[in-house]
């Protein structure tokens, strides 16, 4: 009994001391943010071509686990990073980073996404779906891309939509257009002939 005993206490110290040496960076490697964990979409565009899109995480954490970079910025922090219920990342500072890479500012003034940061002034909405609601301004989907506060046009980093009746946003952040472009949660733009437009192409209207 007495040994059974000793080598628990063995085993417990070695755990304590593998977290004590890796702290963050330990927790941070979890499939919550390996960075090479992805997942894929399916979408059938209206002239009836299906796409399959893998969508990968978007977020990269330096080896010392001081640093996240993101597609909207990259965030410090001296003390590692908390991970938070809701697979969120939050600093010592208060500095938010959502799990799409979505990056909410300590003093809560400013979201920034991969297409450019929206004013809040601390008062924004986040919806059921993670998107985020700013009452005069935008629209942020979760994912980060950007719906004028008019409706009529989606920002992404492949370019932007317009369309002067609105849009169709669906519960995993894909967002379709009436002419029959399909916008991914990650700002890939496909067209109804099974075109897929990434990032850096010019504008395109439904």
């Amino acid at each position: 009994m007495l040994k059974k005993q000793i080598f628990q206490t063995h085993i417990l110290n070695i755990a304590i001391s593998l977290i004590g040496c890796f702290g963050i960076n330990f927790l941070i490697s979890s499939p919550a943010f390996s960075q090479t964990q992805s997942n894929s979409r399916t979408y059938i565009t209206p002239s009836g071509n299906i796409i399959n899109i893998v969508q990968p995480n978007n977020i990269k954490i330096t080896s010392d686990g001081e640093r996240v970079i993101t597609p909207a910025g990259s965030v410090t922090s001296s003390t590692g990073f908390i991970i938070n219920p809701d697979g969120s990342l939050t600093n010592s500072f208060g500095t938010i980073i959502t799990p799409s890479g979505v990056i909410i500012t300590s003093d809560r003034q400013r979201i920034l996404t991969p297409v450019g940061g929206v004013n809040t002034k601390a008062d924004y909405i986040i919806n059921p779906d993670g998107s985020f609601s700013v009452p005069g301004g935008p629209t942020i989907t979760s994912g980060g891309l950007i719906i004028t506060n008019d409706g009529k046009r989606v920002i992404t980093p492949s370019g932007s939509i317009n369309s002067n009746v609105g849009f169709t946003t669906f519960p995993d952040g894909s967002i379709a257009t009436p002419g029959g472009n399909i916008i991914t949660p990650n700002g890939v733009i496909i067209t109804p002939n099974g075109e897929i437009i990434g990032p850096g192409r010019q504008r395109r209207r439904s």
